[in-house]
């Protein structure tokens, strides 16, 4: 069955351009198939696994940082990964946002909900950082916020 599994997922797009002219209207192009996850008083998230991916993890192949659509998406159970994935131990936080990491209050605007749900929920300090502007991967950020 886990054959049968891995073989079946499908990967979407990170960055529908279904959405592209509507983003700033309520509509988002980014892992548009995935709800959010809504807690009283917290920012909106995906955590993964967890109930709402049916304990699936999230596997990403976008290293594209010039167009998004070529960057994909899919979920799958552990013992059905694709073949050639690799599971990736600790926290990562990763972000996508319509504005572009290289104004520093745009930057600034990705992390800080990040840095506050990270103080509240005392969790582990991420081991790596996925950043997507418009679903295009971002390798680096202005000087200030740089590690």
């Amino acid at each position: 069955m886990a054959t049968k599994l891995r073989g079946s997922i499908t990967f979407l797009p990170l960055k529908d351009l279904r959405y592209a002219k509507t983003v700033m209207d309520g509509n988002t192009w980014f892992m548009n198939s995935l709800s959010d996850i809504y807690e009283e008083d917290e920012v909106e998230h995906l955590y993964f696994p967890s109930e709402a991916s049916k304990g699936r993890l999230l596997c990403i192949s976008g290293r594209n940082s010039h167009n998004g659509g070529k960057n994909l998406y899919a979920l799958a159970w552990r013992d059905s990964l694709p073949n050639n994935a690799r599971i990736m131990g600790g926290l990562t936080f990763m972000s996508d946002t319509y504005y572009d990491y290289n104004n520093l209050w745009h930057g600034l605007s990705a992390v800080a909900p990040f840095v506050g749900w990270y103080q509240r929920k005392g969790c582990e300090k991420p081991s790596r950082w996925v950043l997507y502007h418009r679903g295009e991967l971002r390798t680096s950020w202005k000087p200030p916020l740089q590690k």
